[in-house]
């Protein structure tokens, strides 16, 4: 008789996927800035942090990043600057090549929503033994390496029942 054990990675993803929007209501909930007020999207969000981190990126670059189209990515780009957290300039070797970096707003924006996002994370760690929130870390961390280590890897689509 075969066994219906589920793997540990498969029980893990299970257990994941259940956790994974519970930690990010937890998360929100503690939180109040431009993404919990529903001024900017997570999208956004994700754009104005690679931007801070990177400093000036070619529009193709940004896209690649967030792994969108690049048209995509203009339209984000282009409701952004509307807003005033991002500007666009010629690349001074070639002006052919737009470029896009953070304003002065955009880069304040950031930085308080990490500081707050940072605050939350200390109280939460402090909460447990340093051994655990360590262990979380370095967990994190390598699963940013081997999902990083994987651009381009393989996408699992969503199926759909009928």
């Amino acid at each position: 008789m075969a066994s219906s054990k589920k793997s540990p990675a498969k029980q893990n993803a299970e257990r994941l996927i259940v956790l994974l929007p519970q930690l990010l209501r937890g998360l929100l909930k503690r939180e109040d800035n431009f993404i919990t007020q529903g001024k900017i999207t997570l999208p956004q969000m994700l754009a104005l942090e690679h931007l801070l981190r990177k400093k000036s990126l070619r529009m193709s670059e940004l896209a690649e990043a967030l792994s969108i189209q690049t048209a995509s990515a203009t339209g984000l780009v282009d409701r952004m600057i509307r807003l005033g957290y991002i500007k666009r300039s010629q690349d001074p070797q070639d002006r052919r090549v737009v470029r896009v970096a953070l304003t002065q707003e955009g880069k304040r924006i950031v930085e308080r929503i990490f500081e707050q996002k940072k605050k939350v994370m200390i109280d939460v760690f402090s909460r447990m033994p340093a051994s655990d929130s360590r262990q979380y870390v370095n967990v994190l961390e390598r699963i940013v390496r081997i999902l990083s280590e994987e651009r381009g890897g393989p996408k699992f689509k969503a199926t759909h029942r009928k």
